[in-house]
């Protein structure tokens, strides 16, 4: 045989918990709310990977050469010799005596 569902109240319907159930007093009316029961979830606990640590590859740092500066070397002015002139004796022409 099957049990016959029980009918759902209709103050409760659809096991809605946010609906009012008015309570009656001999005074006055008051309305509460039903509070929500919290489910408790169950938190799986994950297994932590361990991270492997990447090795940091040192960068050598190249070392800058020097550019030497070359001198530059003063060329040193020749200085150029007067030649002096000779002056060139003019010959007397020896006349012929007889």
């Amino acid at each position: 045989m099957k049990k016959k569902k029980k009918k759902k109240n209709n103050n409760n319907n659809n096991n809605n918990n946010n609906t009012t159930k008015t309570t009656t007093t001999t005074k006055t009316t008051t309305t509460t709310k039903k509070k929500k029961k919290k489910k408790k979830k169950k938190k799986k606990k994950k297994k932590k990977k361990k991270k492997k640590k990447k090795k940091k590859k040192k960068k050598k740092k190249k070392k800058k050469k020097k550019k030497k500066k070359k001198k530059k070397k003063k060329k040193k002015k020749k200085k150029k010799k007067k030649k002096k002139k000779k002056k060139k004796k003019k010959k007397k022409k020896k006349t012929q005596t007889f």
